[in-house]
C-alpha cells in the first residue's frame, strides 16, 4: 500500500526564508507516494504522478535527485511549489536539481528541500536556490535558524603561498 512520505510538521521543523530571513513556518503540505490519496492538506506529487493531480487544487511537484529536470520544466507553470527530496544527507544531487530549476528554467516559486535535510547543509542549499527546508527528524529548528542567519563568506579552500 502506498504510504505518505512526509507529514506536515506541527513541531516547527519547517524553515522558510521570508524576505531573506529564516523563520519557523507552518507546513500544510504533504509529500505523497505515487498512488496515495491526498488528505485534507495540499499534496506534493511526484513527477511521475503529476498528470493524475486533482484539478482545481493547489499541488506541489516533487522531484527525486535522479529525475529529469527537463521533463519537470513543462510542469512548473502549474506547480504551487517544487520539493526536491534528499534520500540521504550524503546525496548532493538535489543541489544540482535546485540550481538547474532556478538558473536554467527560471523557477521563481517556493523551492523546498525535503528528506534527510540536516542543519549543516542549509547554507549550501540556500546558495543553490532553496528557500524552504523540511528538517529531518532529530534536527533542532533553532540550530537551523542560526545556521541560515549566519553571515560571512562562503567556504572556500585556503590558498597557500610559497
Amino acid at each position: 500500500m502506498p504510504r505518505q512520505l512526509h507529514r506536515p510538521r506541527a513541531d516547527g521543523r519547517l524553515i522558510r526564508l521570508v524576505d531573506g530571513q529564516p523563520c519557523l513556518a507552518a507546513d500544510d503540505w504533504e509529500l505523497l507516494a505515487p498512488g496515495a490519496s491526498a488528505g485534507s492538506r495540499h499534496p506534493i506529487l511526484h513527477l511521475a504522478s503529476w498528470a493524475l493531480r486533482p484539478r482545481g487544487r493547489a499541488c506541489g511537484l516533487w522531484m527525486e535527485p535522479d529525475d529529469d529536470v527537463e521533463a519537470a520544466a513543462g510542469c512548473l507553470d502549474e506547480a504551487a511549489l517544487v520539493a526536491v527530496r534528499f534520500p540521504s544527507f550524503r546525496d548532493a544531487r538535489g543541489l544540482s536539481v535546485a540550481h538547474r530549476l532556478r538558473r536554467q528554467h527560471g523557477w521563481g516559486g517556493e523551492l523546498r528541500a525535503v528528506g534527510d535535510v540536516l542543519c549543516g547543509q542549509l547554507r549550501q542549499m540556500r546558495r543553490c536556490g532553496f528557500d524552504s527546508f523540511a528538517l529531518a527528524a532529530g534536527q533542532v529548528p533553532e540550530a537551523a535558524l542560526k545556521a541560515l542567519a549566519a553571515r560571512g563568506r562562503p567556504h572556500s579552500p585556503q590558498r597557500s603561498t610559497p
